[in-house]
């Protein structure tokens, strides 16, 4: 437990990494990326909690209500891009 402590607090001496990750599930276009997170967002609240969490910890000039709406519409773009790439396999496989 004291390491977890310790450890905590030297996160917070030495700051966050000034490049957040961002949705880590939506780096590729595999799917298994895809179908996790398809999961991730079909469980309630976990992608609401997540957004807090982000917003809380990051600095940022968007109001939480905002920063939501962003989220919602990168995951919109990420799963658009994936059915694009679905698609596109389904022409050159035929």
């Amino acid at each position: 437990m004291c390491i977890y402590w310790v450890l905590g607090c030297l996160q917070f001496f030495h700051g966050y990494p000034p490049n957040v990750q961002g949705q880590f599930l939506a780096k590729s276009t595999h799917w298994i990326l895809w179908l996790l997170f398809v999961i991730y967002r079909d469980i309630p609240f976990v992608f609401e909690l997540r957004t807090l969490l982000d917003w809380y910890c990051t600095d940022t000039v968007l109001n939480f209500p905002e920063l939501l709406k962003f989220e919602d519409i990168y995951a919109t773009f990420y799963l658009t891009l994936r059915g694009n790439d679905s698609k596109r396999l389904a022409v050159l496989v035929h």
